[in-house]
């Protein structure tokens, strides 16, 4: 709006009932005068109750740098909307016969003109030239371009159109031109400058201009024996000029009109609205332009439109691609290319191959095209003449109308990734399908969204009201009008209806008609989704079928449904299987013992707060530090053990998880674990990594002097880790760590406060499983928070020997928790014989080591290739291509990330051009099957690219130095959260609510923005509890640890944030 200057901001003044008047009344004053009949009248003039203020919208140009928009103004019951169509109606046909010579209203047309003058101007030197013209509709001043239309009138040496005098259609296409109001976000506008893009008028007016404007031009061009073409804002040139000249002559041009901007593309080669031409050595080619942000995308085989619909379809593209492609070659790499886009849109292949065929019979061509007919053939399609549309005739036609369905069986599309069915339990399709899915779908519910809303509002009420609290202020009026409001919001973004009770003025204030005002303006943005969510409850319907009778095939066969530990997919497996290996695994490492069915959760919390209270009195710990680590009775959960099955290993053994997020000690653990992990980070930041990239980093470094032909790595198994290591030594190792820092307190604390809560913490890990409790009596368990740090202390020490042993004869030496890797230049046999050493270090730790010239560790593949160092993604072999499904409701910031991380990944790990672009286009095969639009993953590909300040491409010859830009690059570290300033607040997410934070946070500002709590920050987050129908019904056999919530058995819940901007 800044740049064109062609818009008023007319606040928030509705201009809607002026114009309607005023639009009457001007058409009124012209009957009156005579200046119309009696039926152009009636024609033209409108009712009030039927209009509608435009509005704009914008359309993003994904082709063009920087996603610049194209700003359409939707008027179609705009007051003036029957003016415009009328006077369209009557100038459009008379511009297209006066302009006929110099414009196209297609590639195909100009491929024609191309051919002509090509046979006779074509030279080795010829230059082609595309010419943009800048934001051509809102730059041409309105009194100019209605005075354009007059001269077209004139030059047709006309006096009246459709029984109207030329003066009569000026006053109406100015009347148009200069009445464009519209709404933009809650503001209104009138366009003083151009018309707008949207308005029938418009285009006619903006051509009309150009006309005149390109005379010279072309008379330039003509004489100099050049072809000119136009279609809109896009100008073709071919000449046969010097390029320096072309140059000279665009300035020129350019200073014709200040309100006219070329902005040009000469070449050999060009491309032109869907047309490819190129100079090849004085020869003409062309083929089919698609520009880089093309999505492969044609109405899908299995929507159910009429056949005839697809048919025409591939008709339509097979005759564009022989009528564009002007060799043999071309037409066969573009006419595969169109197979490859159809098959991803589900067309069948015979379908398609029988539609190649047909579109040669249409032209009676009996032959399959070759590289020696295809000349000819394709000549007899260009010049054939095109059949053209015939009239309709309104008074013998009826058009009828039903809503159109269909009994035939939909085509499957690509499948999504698989479930692991190691149960063997036989499935439909229908089954299958859903299962697919995977943990991490989340079905649309607003239903349940509005079941919890009041609820969710009561706690927002009261986070608000603690703020006001705490700063000694009553939140007084504006709580309830904001609450009131927002209630309004969420119950129309929820499709649910709204009751006036709602805004009654203990609520809200203001007048009746306000109040309706806000019911009917949020209604009306919900419109346009209900058919869809219509569609959604109808489909839930028949989830409910197939998960009840998934649900009784699970239970009659004993299966369990569970998350796979590293694809993340779901697992079936018989329930016999579960409890025979957990009591293997129990047996094996005697860290379990069985308590029975006594339940220990009562003792547990009275010893709890016991212990609590005794440090208390005897000062170990501070009143505030007491009143922080003691439990509620009530609010306390025992923790429960599950399985996750470890799906990428042979026999597919189990990974014990103990949730506790209630458990009585996880306060304390919580608390330690805060204080402790930052200390073990920094102590071992030398020799251990939190990611493969670092390791990445460690090797490039260390391979530079190190790294020989002979070099070997190694990766080392730390077996049952967290059961192995025993309770007492484990709480020592942290003793260790601290002396080792030499510390005497932390945070306050003294050391022997620490190491007294942590035993305790150790000691008293209790939980449930299969109806019997258990006292965990070796290790930690795997879910608690201290856990990880125990372990990893005790394997700091345990590992001293072994890093210096590594060290002093110039190896490389990382871990990452029970995962080690090694870099070293030993003999194969000698290593063996160390590692052999070390397995007998201590009794706890047993290592399962992998020597090699490649080796893969966690999701990073290393390899010695003759000397030099190669890496790139690893992927376990039972892995399977599961991504959050593009049509799951997560807000749309989430998938962007996915991408982000992957690509980013990809580029960090990949040594080498090929190998990133084979995990690149295999991930890319990966999101297509999770639904990912193609042009979508193209945005991501490349915004990762911007977001690294890389301006080309990635090539063999710039990606080394890229690469390493953005391993270099710094790593933005999380910046910690104030929570006496933030608050978050948490909704229940449905698929209506994309628009919902930016609504939100303009309804906070309006409240609260000039209140005493201005400064509290609201965070906005949305929690499902993914009690959709399927989830829900099959909800007792699914379970895993959410760190957002205390996951009990059977029940699963998946948090996230909603951001406003996409931010890696």
């Amino acid at each position: 709006m800044e740049k064109t200057k062609a818009y008023k901001c007319l606040g928030t003044e509705d201009p809607l009932p002026d114009l309607i008047h005023r639009t009457n009344k001007y058409l009124l004053d012209l009957r009156l005068a005579k200046w119309i009949t009696q039926k152009q009248y009636e024609k033209l003039c409108i009712n009030p109750n039927e209009v509608e203020l435009a509005h704009l919208y914008y359309l993003p140009k994904a082709h063009k740098p920087g996603t610049p928009l194209r700003p359409i103004i939707s008027g179609l019951k705009h007051p003036t909307i029957k003016m415009s169509k009328f006077l369209d109606e009557l100038l459009r046909p008379l511009f297209d016969k006066m302009a006929s010579e110099t414009t196209v209203t297609s590639g195909f047309e100009l491929v024609k003109q191309l051919q002509k003058w090509s046979k006779v101007n074509i030279r080795q030197e010829t230059l082609f030239c595309t010419i943009d013209v800048a934001d051509l509709y809102t730059m041409v001043p309105q009194t100019e371009g209605v005075l354009s239309l007059k001269k077209m009138l004139d030059h047709l040496k006309l006096k009246q159109v459709g029984g109207l005098k030329i003066e009569t259609i000026i006053r109406l296409s100015r009347f148009v031109m200069q009445s464009n109001y519209f709404s933009y976000n809650g503001q209104f506008y009138h366009q003083i400058r151009g018309g707008a893009m949207g308005s029938p008028l418009t285009l006619t007016v903006a051509n009309c201009y150009m006309f005149f404007y390109e005379q010279q031009i072309i008379k330039q061009i003509s004489n100099s024996g050049g072809l000119y073409f136009r279609y809109m804002d896009d100008i073709f040139i071919a000449i046969n000029w010097p390029v320096r000249h072309l140059f000279k002559q665009i300035d020129k041009w350019n200073h014709f009109d200040e309100n006219i901007k070329l902005s040009e593309n000469i070449g050999s080669a060009v491309d032109f609205l869907d047309l490819h031409i190129e100079n090849q050595d004085g020869q003409l080619f062309t083929t089919v332009y698609v520009k880089p942000s093309y999505e492969p995308y044609y109405l899908p085989f299995n929507s159910i439109h009429p056949l005839h619909m697809k048919k025409n379809i591939i008709f339509t593209m097979v005759l564009r691609t022989i009528r564009y492609c002007s060799t043999f070659q071309a037409y066969l790499n573009e006419r595969e290319q169109l197979r490859i886009g159809l098959l991803l849109n589900k067309y069948p292949n015979k379908f398609i191959n029988e539609q190649f065929q047909y579109i040669l019979l249409k032209f009676n061509i009996d032959q399959l095209l070759t590289v020696n007919n295809y000349d000819n053939y394709r000549q007899k399609v260009i010049d054939s003449p095109i059949k053209e549309k015939v009239p309709i005739d309104y008074g013998k036609t009826m058009f009828v109308h039903f809503t159109y369905c269909s009994n035939m069986k939909t085509f499957p599309g690509f499948l999504a990734p698989a479930i692991i069915n190691e149960a063997n339990i036989r499935l439909t399709e229908e089954e299958h399908q859903v299962l697919k899915l995977g943990p991490k779908f989340i079905f649309n519910d607003p239903k349940t969204a509005a079941r919890r809303r009041l609820t969710e509002l009561a706690t927002l009420k009261r986070k608000i009201e603690s703020s006001f609290f705490q700063k000694k202020v009553s939140p007084g009026r504006p709580l309830q009008e904001f609450i009131a409001e927002l209630d309004v919001l969420l119950q129309t973004l929820h499709n649910a209806p709204i009751a006036n009770k709602n805004l009654n003025k203990n609520k809200v204030m203001g007048s009746q008609n306000s109040q309706n005002d806000i019911i009917e303006l949020i209604n009306s943005q919900a419109i346009q989704s209900q058919v869809f969510n219509m569609a959604k409850v109808k489909k839930k319907k028949n989830y409910g079928r197939l998960v009840k009778r998934l649900k009784y095939k699970f239970k009659l066969a004993n299966i369990i449904l569970q998350k796979s530990d590293k694809s993340k997919v779901f697992h079936l497996g018989k329930n016999e299987d579960y409890r025979k290996k957990s009591k293997e695994y129990m047996e094996k490492t005697q860290a379990y013992k069985c308590l029975g069915k006594e339940d220990p959760l009562p003792d547990l919390v009275q010893r709890t707060n016991k212990y609590l209270l005794d440090l208390r009195l005897a000062k170990w710990i501070t009143q505030k530090q007491y009143e922080k680590l003691c439990i509620n009775p009530n609010e306390s959960v025992l923790a429960h053990l599950y399985y996750l099955p470890k799906a990428h290993k042979p026999g597919t053994p189990l990974r014990p998880i103990i949730s506790g997020l209630k458990h009585p000690t996880i306060k304390i653990s919580k608390f330690l674990d805060d204080l402790l992990r930052p200390l073990f980070d920094k102590m071992a930041a030398k020799t251990t990594v939190n990611s493969g990239f670092e390791l990445v980093k460690q090797l490039q470094q260390w391979s530079r002097i190190n790294m020989r032909q002979e070099t070997l790595f190694c990766t080392i198994d730390v077996m049952d880790l967290y059961t192995m290591v025993p309770q007492t030594e484990g709480v020592l190792s942290l003793k260790k760590m601290l002396d080792y820092l030499k510390l005497k307190q932390i945070s306050g604390l003294k050391i022997e406060t620490i190491i007294r809560l942590s035993r305790f913490v150790m000691k008293n890990n209790y939980f449930s499983y299969d109806g019997q409790f258990y006292h965990q009596i070796r290790g930690g368990p795997m879910g608690s928070p201290p856990t990880l740090t125990v372990a990893n202390c005790y394997m700091f020490f345990y590992e001293q020997q072994i890093i210096k042993q590594i060290n002093n004869s110039g190896g490389l030496y990382s871990r990452y928790i029970d995962d080690i890797f090694i870099a070293i230049n030993w003999p194969v046999r000698h290593l063996f014989k160390q590692i052999d050493k070390w397995n007998h270090f201590d009794e706890n730790i047993k290592l399962s080591e992998n020597i090699g010239l490649a080796v893969d560790f966690l999701d990073l593949h290393i390899e010695n290739q003759d000397g030099q160092l190669f890496t790139t993604v690893y992927v376990k072999p039972s892995y399977e291509p599961y991504y959050l499904p593009f049509n799951s409701i997560h807000p749309l910031h989430m998938k962007k990330n996915i991408i982000f991380t992957m690509v980013l990944r990809t580029i960090r790990y990949c040594s080498t051009f090929q190998a990133y672009l084979n995990e690149r286009e295999q991930l890319r095969i990966e999101l297509l099957l999770n639904k990912y639009p193609n042009k979508f993953i193209n945005e991501q590909f490349q915004y990762i690219l911007l977001k690294f300040k890389i301006d080309q491409l990635l090539t063999v010859n710039n990606y080394d130095n890229y690469r390493q830009k953005v391993i270099d690059s710094p790593i933005k570290e999380k910046v910690p959260i104030d929570y006496g300033k933030t608050m978050f607040v948490h909704f229940t997410y449905c698929s209506n609510m994309k628009t919902f934070p930016g609504k939100f946070h303009t309804l906070w500002n309006k409240y609260f923005g000039e209140s005493p709590i201005n400064e509290v920050i609201p965070v906005l987050g949305t929690r499902n509890m993914m009690k959709q129908p399927f989830l829900e019904s099959l909800s007792e056999c699914i379970s895993f640890e959410d760190k957002y919530s205390d996951v009990k058995p059977y029940f699963i819940r998946s948090a996230f944030k909603l951001k406003e901007k996409h931010s890696p």
